[in-house]
């Protein structure tokens, strides 16, 4: 599972990727250096970074290209408006479907409850603790 953590990161990867490839393109431009994008290094760099994109894609089975759409159009998130995913946190909510609860402690022996539809798919990571799952 890539959580949202590594997620963010394998996104500002990307973001680092991209703002490297096109300082490199303006220098390249500011010496009138003509580049044939396919073939270059500014290439090469952003092909990768692509790549990564889709295996994302692939990975959080985005049809709806969501992470496309925050890359290419919305800039990572700084040409956003109010209505569109703002940052790679609220982009891994919205593929996964679901509320993360980050992170809270527990008493020894309480109890939680969480109720869940049926289909829905959860993901419980805990350290030095037992789970017992009780159907109803």
């Amino acid at each position: 599972m890539i959580t949202k953590e590594k997620f963010c990161e394998y996104i500002d990867k990307i973001e680092s990727t991209f703002s490297f490839a096109n300082k490199l393109e303006d220098l390249f431009q500011e010496f009138n250096f003509n580049v044939d994008h396919d073939d270059s290094l500014w290439g090469m760099t952003t092909d990768s970074a692509v790549d990564v994109i889709n295996i994302l894609e692939d990975y959080f089975d985005d049809e709806d290209g969501l992470i496309g759409e925050f890359v290419f159009e919305l800039d990572f998130g700084n040409d956003s408006t109010d209505e569109d995913i703002q940052d790679a946190e609220e982009l891994y909510d919205i593929l996964n479907e679901y509320e993360t609860i980050e992170e809270f402690e527990i008493e020894d022996d309480e109890v939680i409850e969480i109720e869940v539809e049926e289909g829905d798919e959860v993901y419980i990571e805990c350290e030095d603790c037992e789970i017992d799952f009780d159907e109803e």
